[in-house]
Order: structure tokens, then sequence, then C-alpha cells
């Protein structure tokens, strides 16, 4: 049976009783939604619900240096075992858990929790917020089990939350978002969260967005599309944490209501959007490329050239221009 829940966590949850093992899955090169959601979730199952074994997954071939400070200790790859049950975080479709799909697909019983208002709530059991952060949805499930966190685990909570708002600048946010950062915020220092996530780029960004600003062009004079080219990140040795921040910069400029920044993975492109004030579901878009996100900020892969890459956003853009 499936749940769309609003706060009634425990009894979603009580089917972690009497479990032994367990597997907890996040979305590929995940960002620190992804970590923070799936870490603590993890401390959750075994400290409350007295699981036994609570694996974590995570496929990826690129971590910021955050991230993988994040993960330090953290065995993200154990050898698969017989689940009892494998919950999918953060994740809006199993198609971007990456060499996890098939762990998820098989499983016997299946538990989503997810903030993206595009998920496929393939879940026996689907816990969908549509938050600012799965991390916040881990806060309240936090709150709702009396399950004191620490400060460590309060990092990780604000760290998804922070980063997966643009410093809380997008995003599905209400009164209660705003009541847990002040709750946090009376346990550990966010603003050095927020400067250390948020607020601090290197000079390869800063030298990448610059190309991107180059390569830029301006549609209907509120939309704008870039790229940067493999020769041109090459010719920095960026890897593709140096990436992280510019398609926001560009959605940041006044009057702008969509972005689109087409980055070169090895083999691929991705593409990452962003749009606010126009009626344009990019979240919806994503998913027609195996991708994913929300109403206003998504993204997806393709393995054509930049060109086909920007005629194809076009094609689509233009029905709401």
């Amino acid at each position: 049976m499936c749940y769309y829940t609003s706060m009634n966590y425990k009894r979603l949850l009580k089917v972690f009783k009497n479990k032994d093992k367990v597997a907890v899955v996040g979305h590929k090169n995940p960002d620190m939604d992804a970590i923070g959601s799936v870490l603590v979730f993890r401390d959750i199952l075994k400290e409350v619900y007295g699981v036994k074994t609570v694996d974590v997954f995570f496929d990826y071939d690129r971590l910021t240096d955050e991230a993988s400070e994040s993960l330090l200790g953290v065995n993200v790859n154990p050898p698969v075992q017989d689940y009892d049950i494998v919950v999918r975080l953060d994740s809006a479709s199993d198609a971007i858990l990456g060499t996890n799909c098939d762990l998820y697909k098989n499983a016997k019983y299946k538990v989503v929790i997810d903030h993206h208002d595009t998920d496929d709530m393939s879940g026996d059991v689907n816990i969908i917020e549509i938050c600012s952060s799965t991390c916040e949805i881990i806060y309240r499930i936090s709150k709702e089990l009396k399950y004191p966190l620490s400060n460590r685990q309060l990092s990780l909570i604000y760290s998804g939350m922070v980063t997966d708002t643009r410093n809380f600048i997008v995003g599905r946010m209400n009164k209660l978002t705003f009541d847990i950062v002040g709750e946090i915020s009376e346990r550990i220092n966010i603003s050095e969260i927020s400067r250390k996530f948020v607020n601090t780029t290197s000079w390869i960004t800063n030298q990448l967005t610059a190309i991107a600003i180059n390569n830029a062009e301006l549609i209907n004079e509120n939309c704008i599309i870039s790229f940067i080219t493999r020769e041109e990140a090459n010719s920095l040795n960026a890897d593709q944490s140096s990436f992280i921040g510019i398609v926001n910069h560009l959605a940041n400029t006044k009057g702008v209501v969509f972005t689109a920044l087409i980055l070169p993975e090895e083999n691929y492109f991705k593409i990452s959007m962003r749009r606010d004030g126009i009626d344009f579901n990019v979240g919806e878009f994503a998913k027609k490329y195996g991708g994913g996100g929300h109403a206003g900020a998504s993204g997806f892969t393709h393995n054509g050239t930049i060109e086909d890459i920007k005629n194809i956003i076009k094609e689509e853009l233009f029905k709401y221009l």
C-alpha cells in the first residue's frame, strides 16, 4: 500500500519494526541534501528502530570536497545483502540511482522519502513532503519520534537545507522551514555552514562563470541558455565540483525567468535548469530525459551535441514564451 504523507511519520515508519537488514540509497553523485538525509536516517533506523544492519549506498564518479568530507569513514558501497527493506531518499525516480538502481527495483519492500514534486512514488510506502529539502523531512521525523539529534547530525541537516535552497532563495519554504532553521541555530553555527557551502567559490569556478557568461544566449530578453565545452573545462583543469553555483549565478540575472546551463561530463553533457516567473515545469521536462527535480530547478543528462541540446530546450521553452 502507498501513502502520500502529511506529517504522519509514526504510522508510516512502523514498517521498520523488527527488521534486521535495511539498505538506504541516495541519488548518483550525491549533493548535501542526499548525503545528510541518508546518514541521519541511517542513525534513526539504528537507534530508534534497532535495525541491526543499515547499509548506505551511493554511486558516484565525482564529489565536491565538502561531500567527500561528510562521507569520510562511511562505506558507501558495501556487499549487497538480502535486505528486508530498501529506502530511497532524495531521489524522484530509480533512474537517478546509478548503479544502485537494481538494488531498489528488486527490493522485497520499498520506502521512498523525498521532497520533489516530480517523485514517481514507486515505494510500498511513500513519504513525500513538498518542502525545502529531504533533510527538512528527516528533521521533522526526528522530532516526531523524539530522537535527539547531535550537533553533527544537525550540521548535516542544515547543510542539506541551505544548499538545496541556494541559501533559502528558491524552493518550497514556509514558516515551518524557518522555525526549523531557528531551532538548529540555537545549537550550531549556521552562518559558518552557509559560508562553507554556499558563499564560497574557487578561482577556477570564477573563470568558468566568465566563460558561461560569454557563451550565453539571451532569448526573448528574459531567458538564458549557455554552455561550457569540454575543451574550455579541460583548459582550466576543472573537475565537476568546479561547476557548482554557475547556473545559479546566471539565474540571478535581473529579469531572467528561465536559465539552462549545459556542462561537460566525460562522455555526455549534464543540463541544469532554473525557472522563476514562467509556467514551465522544468522538473517534468527533465523527467522526459531520465532526469528530475522540482518545478523550478532540475537537471538531466544527454549524449547529443551542445547544439542538439540547445534546440531541444528551445523547442520546449518556446511553448511558454
